[in-house]
């Protein structure tokens, strides 16, 4: 069962810390796996896949992320060429 999945429940999910670094959230993940694991003694299937839904937020939003950069990256590299080659005729 999938959830809709926002940057706040994430946060609340993982007990993500405000202003949290990659190490904390990294932490936070393990803990709430190392919980909630099925194969674990008071283990639970549905709130472990919750736990994975939520890392997996911050692991897409942290890949769109980082593709948008280069794409912005890239634009703002072709808009420099194409300026010079304005400038030069």
């Amino acid at each position: 069962m999938k959830i809709a999945m926002t940057l706040t429940l994430a946060k609340k999910i993982l007990k993500l810390p405000e202003g949290a670094s990659n190490g904390d959230l990294r932490r936070c993940y393990i803990k709430a796996v190392n919980k909630y694991h099925p194969d674990k003694q008071g283990g639970c299937v549905k709130k472990f896949r919750i736990v994975k839904q939520a890392m997996e937020y911050f692991t897409n939003e942290s890949a769109l992320l980082s593709s948008r950069l280069v794409i912005n990256k890239t634009l703002n590299q072709h808009s420099i060429e194409q300026y010079k080659l304005n400038i030069r005729t």
